[in-house]
């Protein structure tokens, strides 16, 4: 695709084309995506502050999974409503704020937990699923590392450590 930057002011004032032709040359205009960006990352900003604020009002685990899901909610309703990439970028930030506070929240209730497999592998597919459901490349590389957990918390690292096998 070819771009073609006009200044159309300057080519009104010096009269090469008329107001009508502004007009229809304006709209075959790409739209201006550099302060859609900057809206998106003001409302993200926005949405860590309420979060942060919030869970600094009421910290415990409830008010966590609460936030997690309010904000996994909010990333489908951008994800079905969104007309275009407008809210894209904040669907994305909402989707992994969401994720990643609801595996919080599974490795907090499970803190008491002697074997940390279950946890771990809870929190695997709770990546997983956010990974298929938001298709997101992110989420699936945090799926693949908590299957990594998983697999080094069944090896038992300390064993041969307590064995002197490993100086």
């Amino acid at each position: 695709m070819t771009r073609i930057t006009l200044d159309l002011d300057a080519l009104l004032s010096k009269g090469q084309i008329d107001s009508a032709e502004a007009a229809r040359l304006q709209a075959f205009a790409l739209p201006d995506r550099q302060n859609g960006l900057l809206v998106n990352i003001l409302l993200i900003f926005g949405a860590i502050s309420v979060a942060g604020g919030t869970i600094a009002l009421v910290p415990n685990a409830m008010t966590g999974l609460v936030l997690a899901l309010l904000s996994l909610g909010g990333a489908e309703f951008l994800r079905r409503s969104a007309r275009g990439n407008s809210l894209k970028t904040l669907g994305m930030a909402l989707t992994l704020m969401g994720t990643l506070g609801l595996a919080g929240w599974v490795g907090w209730e499970f803190r008491e937990v002697e074997d940390g497999t279950l946890p771990t592998l809870l929190i695997a597919l709770i990546m997983t699923a956010s990974a298929l459901w938001f298709r997101s490349a992110l989420l699936a590389a945090f799926a693949v590392l908590s299957l990594g957990a998983i697999l080094l918390s069944l090896i038992h690292i300390s064993e041969p450590t307590r064995l002197g096998m490993i100086s």
